[in-house]
């Protein structure tokens, strides 16, 4: 669980750079003035997104290796069940639909982003 919980803050660190870095290109192509401020409240929410997801991410394999018995192994006749293969298959269909739905939800965004850009450009032109 702690190599989870260290994972999600290199990727939350990552990530608030990334966003402190590029919110000043992001202002100026959607003509708003957002700003990034660390405040109580977004530290709080960043403690609880770091607890969350790394305890979220780390129990799965936490509890699927603490089940597992060193004996059976070594001696190999440990049996792997079918129901352990639907979980999988089933985790990895979830992250195929999510996969595509933030695909598909990422080019509806440019296209709407390109369609507002022609309107106010022509707004502009016109006046």
């Amino acid at each position: 669980m702690g190599k989870a919980v260290i994972v999600t803050v290199i990727a939350l660190v990552i990530g608030v750079v990334l966003s402190i870095l590029g919110l000043p290109v992001f202002n100026d192509f959607s003509g708003k003035q957002l700003l990034f401020e660390f405040n109580g409240f977004t530290i709080s929410l960043i403690a609880s997104l770091i607890a969350i997801i790394g305890i979220m991410a780390g129990s799965y394999p936490a509890f699927v290796l603490s089940a597992f018995k060193p004996i059976a192994i070594l001696k190999g006749s440990l049996q792997t069940g079918n129901n352990k293969q639907r979980v999988r298959q089933m985790l990895v269909g979830v992250q195929l639909v999510l996969s595509i739905f933030l695909i598909s939800s990422t080019l509806i965004m440019r296209e709407q982003l390109a369609f507002c850009k022609t309107k106010i450009w022509d707004s502009i032109k016109n006046n």
